[in-house]
């Protein structure tokens, strides 16, 4: 590696460079030049640009450790210029300043992103969880409220179909989603088809809750997700807490501040049955911890690239860890329905046979 810039050229050779002459050539007959003391950049420079002055003037990065750069004026725009040395044909770069500061910060330990990087990670995904489940709860609402006007949702057995097959819809979706998690913008339009899909299965809950247990749940979890982005935000970038110190801290203090709200809202507003906020509040902390197991180490360490993988995992419980007990339980009450019938029926026929006898 050429431990001079190119600018230094003809004063290294002490003398003009001959057309077509080669770098070695030139430089042959001058070892002293070459043995003296590396410049380092003036006083006044922001590390990269001190960086920069030091890498083109034959420094290292053991200079800049060692405390070899100086301060040098700052300039109103970066500049960079080359020359031809002696028509030559030999093009090297004479100047390059930076102008502002730059954004880059090393990693903390070896191995790891920044923490600035790790800390915006977290806190896009917890908000893009929180802008999910308000979108599923806006979803639900209107589901509730305009499903049962029409004719074919008054039948209990009909709706029981509509909603597995929206389930099913949704987990078919959701395993596209896996599949074309990297591939943006159509991640993203999928995600939105997916949020869709799973506020629409759950605003088909008021069949079976009618404590509204299904709004208590993700009106829980939606708040635990806002409190845990702020607070994740804040952990960041005011405190040196480990990544997973954040995640929890932030995920449990939501959960709780998720809690307090709902428990709140049933206990003071009508059209919520008692004593059901605590099976939401137990099932809230039961999702949240299977979203800790699930990816929680990614949101510790806080790698870009496992964005979505985090929004599919939390899809994934809402719908399949919850929605399968709920299937069961629905389909329980089906037969539920019927069973007077059918005891009615069993009555009659042993009124029969005793007639007969």
């Amino acid at each position: 590696m050429l431990p001079l810039g190119a600018a230094r050229l003809g004063a290294v050779a002490e003398g003009p460079v001959a057309p077509g002459t080669s770098v070695p050539e030139a430089l042959e007959g001058a070892p002293a030049a070459l043995e003296g003391p590396q410049p380092v950049a003036a006083a006044g420079a922001s590390p990269p640009a001190a960086v920069n002055a030091i890498a083109l003037q034959g420094g290292s990065s053991a200079d800049v450790e060692a405390g070899a750069v100086q301060e040098v004026p700052s300039t109103s725009q970066s500049s960079l210029a080359t020359s031809t040395a002696s028509g030559s044909g030999l093009a090297a770069v004479v100047r390059r300043e930076v102008t502002s500061r730059s954004l880059w910060r090393w990693p903390s330990q070896p191995g790891k992103l920044p923490s600035y990087v790790e800390g915006n990670f977290r806190v896009k995904t917890f908000g893009l969880l929180t802008i999910q489940f308000v979108v599923v709860l806006v979803t639900m609402v209107l589901v509730e409220v305009y499903l049962p006007l029409h004719t074919v949702f008054r039948n209990t057995q009909q709706c029981h179909a509509i909603s597995v097959a929206v389930g099913i819809a949704t987990l078919i979706v959701l395993t596209i989603l896996y599949c074309l998690k990297d591939r943006y913008p159509v991640n993203y339009v999928l995600l939105m088809v997916v949020t869709l899909l799973v506020g629409f299965y759950w605003g088909m809950g008021y069949m079976i809750f009618s404590s509204r247990l299904h709004f208590q749940l993700v009106g829980i979890m939606g708040i635990g997700a806002l409190v845990a982005t702020c607070l994740s935000a804040y952990l960041s970038y005011l405190s040196k807490m480990d990544g997973w110190c954040v995640v929890l801290t932030s995920v449990y203090v939501g959960w709780a501040a998720g809690c307090i709200v709902d428990m709140t809202i049933v206990r003071h507003f009508p059209g919520f049955e008692g004593h059901w906020e605590f099976v939401a509040a137990l099932v809230a902390f039961f999702l949240f911890s299977v979203l800790i197991l699930d990816v929680g180490n990614k949101l510790a360490f806080g790698n870009p690239d496992d964005f979505m993988r985090v929004i599919i995992s939390m899809d994934s419980a809402l719908l399949v860890v919850v929605s399968i007990p709920i299937s069961i339980i629905s389909a329980c009450l089906l037969h539920t329905d019927n069973y007077p019938e059918i005891l009615g029926g069993a009555a009659r026929r042993g009124e029969q046979r005793e007639r007969h006898a």
